[in-house]
């Protein structure tokens, strides 16, 4: 019984516990990662994301791309601000450190040469999104 009351006073006391500065901008992205094959829909575990601020997918329609996710053109090379790979149930959830656009690149641990490019636009609201990677 005594359990009951300290998980209940834990809740109240982090949900109690939370930041006025308006000088912290955060969002929160979420994804869920699947492959599709002539067998239906898969998890594609352990796909990795890469996280570009202040890029958005036509900024980079000339650049040629590389397996860690660096992008190149001409002498220009612009390295991701972050990367994640999703788990085995194919998601990824993470706090992003800005409310910037944002460009996601999603690359497939299915399809070796499969990627997904997504462009956000800056806003304080969460991203939910489903990356599907076909054949």
């Amino acid at each position: 019984m005594q359990s009951k009351y300290r998980i209940f006073l834990l809740f109240l006391l982090l949900c109690g516990c939370h930041s006025d500065d308006n000088n912290v901008s955060e969002r929160i992205f979420t994804v869920s990662i699947e492959y599709e094959d002539g067998f239906g829909l898969h998890i594609d575990d352990y796909a990795r994301i890469y996280v570009y601020y202040d890029i958005y997918s036509t900024d980079i329609a000339d650049y040629t791309y590389s397996l860690d996710g660096t992008l190149m053109n001409k002498d220009q090379l612009i390295t991701p601000d972050m990367m994640i790979a999703s788990d085995k149930q194919g998601n990824i959830a993470l706090k992003l450190e800005s409310t910037r656009k944002i460009t996601i690149i999603a690359e497939s641990s299915y399809y070796t040469d499969k990627r997904i490019i997504q462009s956000y636009s800056p806003d304080y609201s969460p991203i939910a999104d489903i990356y599907i990677f076909r054949e």
